[in-house]
């Protein structure tokens, strides 16, 4: 794959504002051709690098809670993180470092739901030893794939 030049990097950080604008706006911030920055997105997006898509601030949905689980596990992540990231519910899914082998974010619209997560999902798995649960109170700028999202919260 092709690195990423200046040129590409000026189309993302202007599309990242509004990723709706036209390619002669883009073209027209960064001083080159609308072919050049039809050219470079269609490249982006099919090598993957860039992925254009409708975002939702989920401070427009108070009735959703986010979730941040901290997972221990007695096991290699490799071994169980298929099954933790695939639940239906789970908007992201992290091997770290530190005191959690990994963490996942959920989103969910009921507590009813997200102690079914816990306590019927994640402590069901083979390898789990621990999980610590923290509820975001205020989000500072997170935003969700809106289909992911509707889908999660069966809007």
């Amino acid at each position: 794959m092709k690195m990423v030049d200046k040129v590409d990097v000026g189309i993302m950080k202007i599309l990242s504002e509004n990723g709706r604008m036209s390619n002669s706006e883009v073209a027209r911030r960064l001083k080159i051709s609308e072919a050049t920055v039809r050219q470079r997105l269609k490249r982006l997006t099919d090598s993957g690098v860039l992925i254009i898509s409708a975002r939702i601030d989920t401070k427009a949905f108070p009735e959703a809670f986010i979730v941040v689980v901290g997972i221990i596990l007695n096991i290699l992540p490799e071994e169980c993180i298929d099954e933790i990231s695939t639940h239906p519910n789970v908007l992201y899914s992290f091997t770290v470092t530190g005191r959690y082998y990994l963490i996942a974010v959920y989103a969910v619209n009921s507590r009813e739901k997200l102690s079914d997560i816990i306590e019927n999902h994640l402590h069901s798995i083979h390898g789990v030893s621990h999980t610590e649960t923290f509820v975001v109170l205020k989000n500072m700028g997170m935003s969700i794939d809106a289909r992911i999202f509707c889908e999660l919260l069966k809007f």
